[in-house]
């Protein structure tokens, strides 16, 4: 099994400053700030929590699959491999940070008993917040207590502190009612994540390469097959149709922040011909590169 440090991450690109709490506001598709994990497969070393404020997106992991309506919420824990996708009109929150928030300070009990137990547990990725349990109610109110304080974060005095404060009081209320012993993962639902973080790892190192459906099961010394029936139980998609995402994707971030020309932007997202590229492109976005690069710069 290959280590965690051959996969490729969304890494919080807050981690090296003295407050590494990161918050994304997707609202109609649109992430803000603009996030490499965004609408795909991914994991971080992270904890997150995701707040539906209106609509509904659709959650997964390698072993659950379910919709998130406004009012909801998850929590999803580190290095666990998902996926979120908004419905049109969703509008979500995202808050982002290490579990050393959790611990108060390094080796303390409650880092030894009450934090680590958890973040550390393959058998607990995710869990759903509903308003069906009166401790879930709970978290859920604290959750848009916290999106109220980060969106007062300039008139806020203190607001590291409750920040803090706040993830502690939610992290204590799921911990006092979650039994960590009861909940077990099959172990070939964790492999099959391990394989998925390796597909997936080598398609985001390799999408501008010519790469076959077998370089990818290669990647996690699989057969084609079982690549194959990974990506069809996980993601409902198959390797080649997923790989044309990705670029698609890459492709689009290039049209946003470069003057490549349509041709340059399709070589460096792994589109070998323009004539294909403008062709898929269309298909999925509605509009022809050079259509949706023109919209970008009406409505900056």
């Amino acid at each position: 099994m290959q280590s965690k440090d051959h996969y490729v991450h969304s890494q919080n690109p807050l981690w090296n400053t003295s407050f590494p709490f990161l918050t994304l506001e997707v609202e109609n598709k649109i992430c803000s700030p603009q996030n490499s994990g965004f609408r795909i497969m991914h994991w971080h070393e992270d904890v997150q929590f995701i707040l539906i404020l209106k609509g509904q997106a659709h959650f997964r992991t390698v072993n659950r699959s379910f919709d998130l309506n406004a009012g909801e919420a998850v929590f999803i824990n580190k290095e666990v491999l998902h996926q979120t996708i908004p419905e049109p009109n969703c509008h979500y929150r995202s808050f982002i940070f290490p579990e050393y928030f959790l611990m108060f300070y390094p080796g303390s009990i409650m880092a030894q008993q009450d934090v680590l137990p958890i973040t550390g547990n393959p058998s607990i990725p995710a869990i759903a917040f509903r308003a069906l349990k009166p401790w879930h109610k709970k978290v859920l109110c604290m959750l848009r207590d916290l999106n109220q304080l980060v969106l007062k974060k300039g008139s806020t005095k203190f607001y590291e502190y409750e920040v803090l404060t706040k993830l502690v009081n939610i992290w204590l209320i799921i911990i006092s009612n979650i039994e960590t012993a009861t909940i077990k993962l099959p172990k070939s639902d964790i492999c099959r994540q391990e394989r998925m973080r390796a597909f997936l790892s080598f398609i985001h190192q390799h999408y501008a390469d010519d790469i076959m459906l077998d370089d990818i099961a290669k990647s996690a010394n699989v057969s084609k097959t079982e690549c194959t029936r990974c990506f069809s139980k996980i993601l409902q998609i198959t390797p080649y149709d997923y790989l044309l995402n990705y670029r698609l994707t890459k492709s689009i971030e290039l049209l946003k922040r470069s003057d490549d020309s349509i041709t340059t932007v399709a070589y460096k997202s792994g589109f070998k011909h323009s004539s294909y590229y403008a062709k898929y492109f269309k298909q999925i976005m509605k509009m022809t590169p050079s259509e949706y690069r023109k919209s970008i710069s009406i409505n900056k």
